[in-house]
């Protein structure tokens, strides 16, 4: 009589441990989708990382700048594309102007111009810029107009290193798309003259950059790794002995020369 209720219990016993099992096994598929979130971004930003923004594979330095990177050209030059890319390699942070201008003052910057004027916009930018380029390291990108100031590129000595991204006055508009309506410095009935009239104003000043970069025939990636090249450059002639110098100020007096 004994003997029965044992091997009951046994049989009882058994389906006790049985749901333990599950569990673990369930357990153990659901492990991977625990391990593998962290794999996709890292990869979905190196698919998003765009040509030529990484330094390392180019072998450039991807130290964070000791000084800004300002980058100054006419409309349609590319520094708010290239800008980004730069930032990304020298692992800093990217600003552009005039969206910061725009934030502040709460309107896009053609209704700002069409409303307060153009040198209304111009102090309000200047100051943008005081502000931002007061802050840590980064890499700034300007509205056309903001180099062409006087005393501008020279003032920018011992806090950022300018970058002046070259394009003729064709080659803009045609990056632009005809888009003229946020430019109101060239929305008018021949464009072109427009554009080539103010870049004929602006380039002395552009010219007293230390860092020239055509960029007629490059796309931005190939833009973005020229200006890594030359930045580094320009930090290796700053070494003892001063050769970096000399080489600012034979850009200097190369733009007085063409002003």
């Amino acid at each position: 009589m004994s003997a029965g209720p044992g091997p009951e219990g046994r049989f009882r016993r058994a389906p006790e441990f049985r749901p333990a099992t599950p569990p673990r096994t369930e357990g153990a598929k659901k492990r991977p989708p625990e391990v593998r979130p962290a794999t996709p971004p890292s990869a979905e930003r190196a698919r998003k990382r765009p040509p030529g923004s990484n330094a390392r594979s180019a072998g450039l330095a991807t130290t964070p700048p000791s000084l800004s990177v300002v980058l100054v050209g006419f409309m349609g030059a590319g520094k708010t594309t290239v800008g980004p890319l730069v930032a990304r390699a020298l692992g800093c942070d990217f600003v552009d102007l005039d969206a910061a201008v725009e934030q502040r003052m709460e309107r896009p910057v053609p209704v700002l111009i069409r409303e307060r004027g153009e040198a209304f916009f111009r102090r309000a930018e200047s100051a943008a810029a005081a502000e931002i380029l007061a802050g840590p390291p980064l890499v700034l990108a300007t509205g056309g107009g903001w180099a062409a100031q006087p005393g501008r590129i020279d003032a920018l000595a011992g806090r950022a290193r300018a970058v002046w991204l070259q394009v003729r006055a064709r080659t803009a508009l045609a990056r632009m798309g005809g888009q003229l309506r946020d430019r109101p410095l060239l929305d008018g009935p021949d464009a072109l003259s427009a554009a080539r009239v103010l870049l004929a104003e602006r380039t002395p000043c552009y010219e007293r950059c230390a860092i020239r970069i055509d960029t007629e025939e490059l796309a931005p990636g190939q833009v973005a790794q020229e200006i890594l090249r030359r930045l580094e450059g320009t930090a290796r002639s700053r070494a003892p002995g001063g050769r970096g110098g000399g080489t600012a100020r034979a850009n200097q007096n190369e733009g007085e020369a063409s002003a």
